[in-house]
C-alpha cells in the first residue's frame, strides 16, 4: 500500500506491476511515496524475522560470524 500525505491523495494498493509503473511515470504516484511504500512493505514482511532474532540474538550472532568470514 502506498500512503501519501493526506493532502496529496488517498492510499492505494497495486497488484499489477505495469499499472504501478505507469502510475509512477505519469505522476499519479510520486516516486518518494513509492519508495516509502516499498520500505513499509519490506518492514512488514520482515517483522516476524526481526522478532525472532530479537528473542534469540545469539542466532543472529552465529549468522554474522558465518557471513563475516
Amino acid at each position: 500500500t502506498i500512503t501519501p500525505k493526506p493532502e496529496y491523495g488517498d492510499p492505494s494498493t497495486w497488484d499489477n506491476l505495469d499499472s504501478l509503473k505507469s502510475a509512477i511515470s505519469s505522476g499519479e504516484i510520486h516516486p518518494l511515496d513509492f519508495k516509502f511504500g516499498v520500505a513499509d512493505g519490506l518492514s512488514e514482511t520482515l517483522a516476524p524475522l526481526t522478532a525472532h532474532f530479537d528473542k534469540k540474538p545469539e542466532l543472529l550472532d552465529e549468522i554474522n560470524s558465518i557471513t563475516e568470514s
